[in-house]
């Protein structure tokens, strides 16, 4: 990583409180951009109250609805306190670490915070620890960002990869990322129409199948998008025409039709079965995390009223080369931990169930987990047992089967 260093000038740069001077020590972000959300971490060597110190700043930039969501920020913090700080931020982004020079996170920052003060939206807490970043800020030609996009944006891989890219930055009404991906490989600008579908609201790509369009000798997919909204769901069929000369470039963006459908529908569309291994857990909560090892290692963490959630994500976004795109196949599982300690193992795929119980028999937690129960449901069931007030799982379980032994309470 490259060092820059700059030092206080009388009536110029604010730095954060109580520094008074600062060394760029280097910097990296996810190359998730695509994805419309980047993680950033930028290390100071720095003197406050003028002794030598350690900043660690890490932010989450969100492209398509909270802009410059979240910054978190630490002192001489050792390895395992930025580790955890890292995997509860980033931990669900799934790419990889890319460097950045202190030019280029200036130029990445600002994007998200002009996107903020477009739609209004609040700075995150500690303004003025990272205020001086947004400060005195150059313009940025052309050649600057392409080499960051280049940098954050993952490498295409297939028609897929750019086809699912593309509409899913379309319906996040993230258009300077739909417009960069649609580019491919060629250096002109982007040529296609991307506000097709303006008249609807920004929307989450939940599924996208691709099919080859054999009405053409074109290079063309038809495309059939299922979106969600915030209280609905929309289906949108479209054709994507790539060039014959320039690899993944984008040629034409055709609407074909767009129409509403009912949640029952969505949740069909969505469906999927889910495995649940159920463990009698006898271990001190606060020991968990440690004793489950490598299963924290990409695990972003969520409090219930009765048990703490482990949302386990893949570390890569592979699901989003493949011929029909599913937004949760980033899931490789969930663990849920109980306030009375059961422990419920779930995956929705029977040889990641299986992988997953092998990680728990070779962790430190193989001779305080005892599995007591295995399921297997045609739909998700996790979700409704987490809001249902049932302590017990098979509980749960009897009760759904049953609605009239128990009330749950």
């Amino acid at each position: 990583m490259s060092k820059e260093r700059f030092t206080v000038i009388k009536g110029g740069r604010d730095y954060p409180p109580h520094i008074t001077d600062m060394h760029f020590a280097g910097a990296f972000a996810t190359d998730t951009r695509l994805m419309g959300v980047v993680g950033l971490y930028i290390k100071w060597e720095v003197e406050r109250y003028e002794i030598p110190e350690v900043l660690h700043q890490f932010f989450y930039l969100d492209a398509e609805e909270y802009g410059f969501e979240n910054y978190i920020s630490a002192y001489n913090a050792d390895d395992e306190k930025l580790n955890l700080i890292e995997r509860n931020l980033m931990g669900g982004l799934g790419g990889k670490h890319v460097d950045l020079t202190l030019r280029e996170c200036k130029c990445l920052l600002s994007d998200f915070a002009d996107m903020n003060k477009r739609l209004g939206l609040e700075f995150p807490e500690n303004y003025e620890e990272y205020s001086f970043l947004l400060e005195d800020i150059d313009d940025f030609s052309e050649t600057e960002r392409n080499t960051l996009n280049a940098k954050i944006c993952t490498e295409i891989q297939s028609y897929f990869h750019v086809t699912h890219y593309f509409l899913m930055r379309i319906f996040g009404r993230d258009y300077s990322a739909a417009e960069y991906v649609s580019k491919g490989e060629s250096d002109k600008p982007c040529e296609v129409d991307v506000h097709l579908f303006d008249e609807i609201p920004a929307g989450t790509l939940c599924k996208n199948t691709i099919d080859i369009d054999f009405s053409t000798e074109r290079n063309s997919l038809l495309c059939e998008s299922l979106i969600e909204f915030d209280k609905y769901y929309m289906v949108a069929v479209s054709r994507i025409t790539f060039s014959d000369d320039i690899h993944y470039r984008v040629e034409s963006f055709e609407r074909i039709n767009l129409f509403r459908i009912s949640s029952i529908e969505a949740a069909m569309q969505l469906a999927r079965s889910e495995y649940v291994t159920v463990y009698s857990l006898r271990v001190d909560p606060g020991t968990f995390e440690a004793r489950a090892g490598s299963l924290m290692n990409t695990a972003m963490k969520s409090y219930y009223d009765r048990g703490t959630l482990y949302m386990i994500y893949n570390p890569h976004n592979n699901h989003v080369n493949k011929r029909i795109f599913y937004i949760n196949n980033d899931v490789r599982g969930i663990i849920y931990l109980s306030n009375l300690s059961e422990m419920l193992l779930v995956a929705y795929d029977v040889f990641i169930i299986s992988e997953l119980e092998r990680q728990i028999a070779k962790s430190d937690l193989r001779t305080h987990a005892l599995a007591t129960n295995k399921f297997e449901f045609k739909e998700s069931v996790i979700y409704d047992y987490i809001q249902s007030g049932f302590e017990s799982f098979t509980d749960f379980i009897e009760y759904i089967q049953d609605p009239g032994s128990d009330d749950g309470e």
